[in-house]
């Protein structure tokens, strides 16, 4: 079992870690609702702009962004809950919760990650398709 000073190091990692993934998840989701807000309040300007399909395509990969950095919440928590029992165990139990506390945090931030990614090829594709109609 850990001591004491080994458990409060836990704890403070886990508490840091959480902080860490919920600022990370928020952004993702701020950003992408913040963007296909943005294309919605003006919908018929942009339509106007970019022609065709971009500005349903930008909304709905904004869309997919903000469900990305949704799941990314439980995800992070379930993480912290493993690492936290792994501290509260011995042997090969120990090893199971922290491969599995290792296995969510990867895909926690692959979520974060992929969020932006969206937020990032939309936004892109947006600029791409209102510079292609010739607007500067």
């Amino acid at each position: 079992m850990p001591t004491v000073d080994e458990w409060n190091r836990a704890q403070d990692d886990a508490k840091q870690s959480n902080t860490f993934a919920r600022s990370g998840a928020q952004a993702a989701i701020l950003i992408n609702g913040g963007a296909a807000t943005a294309i919605l309040a003006r919908p018929n300007s942009l339509v106007d702009i970019a022609h065709g399909p971009f500005p349903a395509v930008a909304i709905a990969l904004y869309a997919v962004g903000v469900s990305l950095g949704a799941i990314a919440f439980p995800e992070a928590s379930k993480s912290v809950e493993q690492y936290m029992m792994a501290w509260q165990t011995d042997g090969r139990d120990r090893k199971h919760y922290h491969d599995r506390g290792d296995r969510l945090w990867k895909r926690t931030l692959g979520l974060i990650y992929s969020s932006l990614a969206c937020f990032t090829f939309a936004s892109v594709m947006l600029a791409f398709a209102i510079l292609r109609a010739g607007i500067h």
